[in-house]
Parts: structure tokens; sequence; C-alpha cells
């Protein structure tokens, strides 16, 4: 999966059951969300667990709830360009608000600027 369908099914409150390796970021974000389900690769009994545990509707709920909840918060436009430009500012940005075609936006102005 990458990671702009799980992006997509976070934003929709819908949990999602990944196959495959945890150093990735898909599978960082479900872990760190609670939003679903990471299953290692060849883990047949670990597939069997997840889609038992997805077959409870509370349990597909809550885990939703915490998809969109993430979605919410990790998965914006403002939180997205400060992200960025705190990695192209070296990671000691400060927000700095503009507009840009009519939106609110942020720039990162570093420390030393100020």
């Amino acid at each position: 999966m990458v990671p702009s369908k799980l992006q997509g099914s976070f934003a929709v409150g819908r949990p999602v059951i990944y196959v495959g390796g945890r150093r990735c970021e898909t599978a960082r974000w479900i872990e760190e969300s609670g939003g679903g389900w990471v299953v290692n690769e060849n883990d047949l009994n670990g597939l069997l667990g997840a889609i038992q545990q997805a077959l409870d509707a509370n349990e597909r709920r809550k885990r939703g709830n915490a998809a969109l909840e993430f979605a919410r918060k990790r998965f914006n436009l403002s939180a997205s360009c400060m992200e960025i430009a705190q990695l192209l500012e070296g990671n000691s940005a400060i927000a700095q608000p503009f507009t840009l075609a009519g939106k609110e936006m942020f720039a990162a102005e570093t420390e030393s600027q100020m």
C-alpha cells in the first residue's frame, strides 16, 4: 500500500489491514494511529488474527475513528506545509502565516532570521 492510499482510507475513517514490512511509513502510521492492523509478510496466523478482529464491528469502529482522528491531525495542508518547511530549513522553524490564493498558509522562518 502506498501512503496516498492509506491517507484516503484514513480520511474517511476506514481502518486498514496492511501486510508488509514494519520499517516503512505506512506501517508506522498505522501503528502510531491505531487505525488498523500491521501484519508481517508471510505471517498467515497474523493475517487470520487481524481478519478475525476486523470482523468485530466495534473494533472496526474504534480503529476507524482512530484513523480519522490521525488523518485530521496529520494529513492537512497547513501541517504538511509546516513539515516541509521545517525539513527544508533544518528543523528549527517557527510558523509564520501568509496568504496564498486566498488561503492562510504557513511559512517557516528560522530562529536566526528573527
